[in-house]
């Protein structure tokens, strides 16, 4: 069993009251002794929690109040609902002391001498280690559920278009299907990519304890800025709003037709029954699970980066303010606090950013491919084949506009995030070299070089960094592939106008002869 207390022992004595705390070991758990006696009679009994000083109070409650999970859980609510999010069981039980309060209290003479065991401190914890093994098997279920959606999509998409000729008139049918088939493998794999993160390694767990650890105080004076908190909260509220608005919409275009069998949803519904008979249980239970769960899949983790990218942001935000106001503009130098504490600070949270990094890494790269490709498909879908029903088009234009976000998430912040890491670099350059000693010069170098030399920020799969110029990149990219794929529909164009006109000209011909065969006889 963890340790309760660890510490000499100690007494606590006053004129009222005196209460003393001892630490032994009793059948192989630790047990916290504590006794009271009061020297007045009318004089209550007060608590260890009561006698704590002001100072460290404030100190817990600041901790508190700015917990990264704390300030996400609504968020991660959506992210669970999606069997998307869970902290894994081992490192919960390994760490299970890091992230509990030790609570104590101190009973009346009466009864002095109460002991309280670890096991039933601990007996919180072990409910959410339970609550948390639920949250996995939760998780797994639904990646088996979206894992049979995905297979029966696949099917829909080979009979779909396992038998159409690649032809002109064909090649916006197989670029409808293309696109489904695309979407189904980005949803499998972004559930893939974030329950891969919350098992290896427990990186979403060491996101949520390393943004704690590397919690910096501000270095002015009190109340010159407002907290981490407060400047989240109103963000955090109105990103969880849009997501959970998000999620309903996806989900609604993607229930929709198997809720309202008319006319005017078969071109939608064909799509999920192709290859099944309309109306099979198989295919609504499936359909009804799967999209459900597919449209949290696909849309509430570009809320969990963008909220990410946005508590990061601030954080670097509020080391560069304290950097420039900590920076005497008469002589150049640092009024407040040290170089070397910036550059540490800058450094932890450079370290928490390789985190989310590492986390994130896998789907920014997913999903900016499969953006690309999906926008691609919708706006050549509209080119080739404008004669479609009014639901088919309002569902394309939401699917093109989803896709479009996605994307413009993504580059916005990862470029938000690269731009405020390397804010500091312009105040730097105000101070003033000549003042320094050795020390100073060699850490201001260190500080340079680590923002100079290094891209601060996401990437895509470790292949490019997400920034500004990242923006050209894609836009290149697709600009480029979609001039290709109008060129490809024109070649077959002609192609297929090319053989018209031979065919005509053979069956002309072949009248011309037949005529002259018939004036010979």
């Amino acid at each position: 069993m963890g340790e309760i207390f660890r510490g000499p022992i100690f007494s606590l004595t006053s004129t009222d009251m005196s209460v003393t705390v001892s630490h032994e070991t009793f059948l192989d758990e630790d047990v916290i002794t504590v006794a009271a006696s009061s020297t007045n009679p009318t004089t209550p009994v007060k608590t260890l929690d009561d006698n704590a000083s002001d100072e460290a109070s404030i100190q817990g409650e600041q901790i508190r109040r700015n917990s990264l999970y704390g300030l996400f859980r609504p968020l991660l609510i959506l992210m669970r609902l999606g069997g998307m999010f869970y902290i894994q069981p081992k490192a919960l039980h390994l760490q299970l002391n890091r992230i509990k309060d030790l609570s104590i209290t101190v009973r009346p003479p009466a009864t002095a001498g109460h002991q309280l065991s670890s096991s039933r401190r601990c007996r919180r914890g072990t409910l959410w280690e339970w609550f948390e093994r639920c949250s996995q098997l939760y998780c797994i279920l639904v990646f088996i559920i979206i894992l049979t959606y995905g297979g029966k999509f696949l099917y829909n998409f080979q009979f779909g278009v396992g038998r159409l000729p690649f032809s002109v008139c064909n090649l916006g049918v197989i670029v409808g299907h293309s696109a489904y088939a695309i979407w189904i493998v980005e949803v499998m794999l972004t559930q893939a990519i974030m329950l891969h993160a919350c098992w290896n390694k427990a990186q979403m767990y060491q996101l949520f304890t390393g943004w704690d650890h590397l919690y910096f105080p501000c270095p002015l004076a009190s109340g010159t800025c407002p907290s981490f908190a407060e400047l989240f909260r109103g963000r955090r509220n109105l990103l969880v709003g849009l997501a959970a608005t998000n999620s309903l919409t996806t989900a609604i275009f993607m229930t929709v037709p198997l809720i309202f069998r008319t006319s005017a949803f078969a071109e939608l519904r064909n799509v999920l029954y192709q290859g099944f008979s309309d109306g099979d249980l198989f295919v609504n239970v499936v359909s009804g699970l799967g999209g459900l769960f597919a449209a949290l899949i696909f849309t509430v983790p570009s809320y969990f980066f963008l909220m990410n990218g946005v508590a990061l942001a601030i954080n670097f935000q509020h080391l560069s303010n304290d950097l420039r106001m900590s920076i005497r503009g008469e002589d150049g130098t640092l009024a407040v606090r040290s170089l070397e504490w910036f550059r540490l600070r800058h450094s932890q949270l450079c370290t928490l950013l390789e985190v989310a990094d590492g986390i994130f890494a896998p789907w920014i790269c997913l999903t900016l491919v499969c953006s690309i490709v999906q926008v691609l498909a919708a706006i050549f879908g509209f080119y080739a084949d404008s004669d479609v029903q009014v639901a088919t088009a309002v569902s394309g234009v939401y699917w093109l506009l989803s896709y479009f976000f996605q994307m413009a998430v993504t580059l916005l912040t990862g470029a938000i995030v690269h731009e405020a890491a390397h804010e500091p670099l312009k105040f730097l350059y105000q101070l003033d070299q000549a003042k320094m000693d050795i020390p100073e010069a060699l850490q201001l170098q260190t500080f340079l070089n680590k923002l100079t030399c290094n891209r601060i920020g996401f990437t895509a799969w470790k292949i490019f960094p997400i920034n500004k110029e990242a923006f050209l990149l894609v836009f290149g990219t697709y600009v480029t592939y979609q001039i290709l794929l109008f060129e490809l529909q024109l070649d077959l164009g002609l192609d297929a106008q090319m053989d018209e006109v031979g065919f005509c000209l053979q069956l002309h011909e072949s009248k011309v002869i037949a005529s002259n065969f018939t004036h010979f006889w």
